[in-house]
């Protein structure tokens, strides 16, 4: 890379790698972002959006690079055309502060801790139906972590604090695949839990998941 980074966003989008951010606040107006192409092994400057908010999450998503800024301002990079735009889609997902996940055409996230998944091409949002066993073994106490999208199903992680033994942890694992199906009332989202088991019993509060990731081997 042409600037030293710390703790920077990465993303891979046609062959490409985009590092976003990361760098000193002095170098961010001409070094904010870089491309890496896998095919003739050079990096180049990455244009920074039309804010001059910070950035807190990115997602590619329908060929498009997405950054999300910490006043809820959307915007979207082509590749195609190497300009960002600001993106009109992703409405209704200003209320959303937990983990999420892209799964095909959908966004999965919690809401209201229910699953659903958003629609971005026309702002609508499915919960996920058949989840009684995953919402059962949920309890107040417990926090969803991660959704990860593993080989197409999804993978729900949470936590749940225990009042005794005081200062422990459970971590929890679902796995649920998924159907989209057509009915009279419009479309809806089938669940099927495949797996809803503790994957770490009794860990100490201070245990912190901080990622995941699916490789299929």
């Amino acid at each position: 890379m042409k600037v030293a980074r710390k703790h920077a966003m990465s993303y891979f989008l046609d062959e490409k790698i985009y590092v976003i951010g990361g760098c000193k606040k002095t170098k961010e107006k001409m070094s904010w972002g870089e491309v890496f192409d896998l095919k003739t092994q050079t990096w180049k400057p990455l244009p920074k959006p039309p804010s001059n908010d910070n950035y807190v999450d990115g997602a590619v998503f329908g060929g498009r690079l997405y950054v999300f800024t910490i006043n809820n301002e959307k915007y979207a990079y082509d590749p195609t055309e190497e300009s960002w735009v600001q993106e009109a889609g992703f409405e209704g997902l200003e209320g959303i502060t937990g983990p999420w996940c892209i799964m095909g055409s959908l966004i999965f996230a919690e809401y209201h801790r229910m699953y659903v998944g958003y629609d971005a091409s026309n702002g609508k949002w499915l919960m996920v139906h058949g989840l009684d066993e995953v919402h059962t073994k949920r309890t107040k106490n417990s926090r969803t972590i991660q959704l990860v999208n593993h080989g197409g199903k999804l993978v729900i992680i949470w936590d749940v604090w225990h009042m005794c033994p005081r200062e422990h942890k459970s971590i929890w694992c679902a796995v649920i695949s998924l159907e989209e199906r057509l009915t009279q009332s419009g479309n809806i989202l089938l669940g099927k839990v495949e797996r809803c088991n503790v994957v770490l019993d009794l860990v100490h509060k201070s245990y912190k998941l901080s990622s995941c990731q699916s490789v299929l081997v």
